[in-house]
Order: C-alpha cells, then structure tokens, then sequence
C-alpha cells in the first residue's frame, strides 16, 4: 500500500495482523499528522513490525523513538548521537564519525551498540 493519508494507513493496519511497514521520511510523515503515532505506540498490538526511516534521530518524535526496539544507525551530527544515547541508554557517540558505508545496530535491552559496515 502506497498513501498520504494517515486514516487509511491506521484503518488498514487495524484490519489486518502480522504486516511490515516500512515509512521513509519518517520525521516528516510523522509530524504531519499524530494519528500516524498509533504505528510507534499500538501497531505492535496487531502483529506488525514498523520500520522508521529519517535523516536524523531528532526528526522522530520522542514517542517514536522511545517505542523502537532496534536501531540501525548511520552517521548523525554529536547532538543526535546524545539524544539517541540518552533514549536508549547506551553508547552511539561513534555516530558522528562513522565512514561511508558504516552503521550502528541496536537490537534492544540487554544488547551492545555493533558497528557494521554494508560493503
């Protein structure tokens, strides 16, 4: 499903179970209309994986951030790196200085902060 509109989203995802969604410019889709928040705060309740997608850490809404469990992290300014650190309660300032190509993975409580590298 391709769409702007938020009611259509929310009303697809509560009519269905078990769906991975995947919204890119997530900072600016997420702004525009709160009745996107349902995907960070209830989504899960109905099987769904939702996978946020933002330049910045600061563009998400603190409710988004604070509800995701992973965290694929590619080079963010100091003051994002701080934010994400203080949200998830662990060490991302290697953000700031990662290379092309290079990322962090957070994969939630009880985990270590990974730096990766796609090619």
């Amino acid at each position: 499903m391709h769409t702007d509109s938020a009611g259509a989203v929310v009303e697809a995802l509560q009519a269905n179970r078990n769906c991975d969604v995947f919204i890119d410019e997530g900072g600016e889709t997420m702004r525009r209309d709160p009745c996107y928040q349902f995907l960070a705060t209830r989504a899960r309740q109905y099987g769904h994986r939702v996978f946020f997608i933002a330049q910045r850490a600061n563009q998400l809404l603190p409710v988004i951030r604070k509800n995701c469990t992973a965290v694929y992290c590619f080079r963010q300014c100091a003051s994002d790196a701080r934010l994400l650190s203080d949200d998830f309660a662990v060490d991302f300032s290697q953000a700031s200085s990662l290379g092309k190509g290079e990322y962090l993975q957070y994969l939630g409580l009880g985990s270590e902060v990974v730096k990766k590298r796609l090619f």
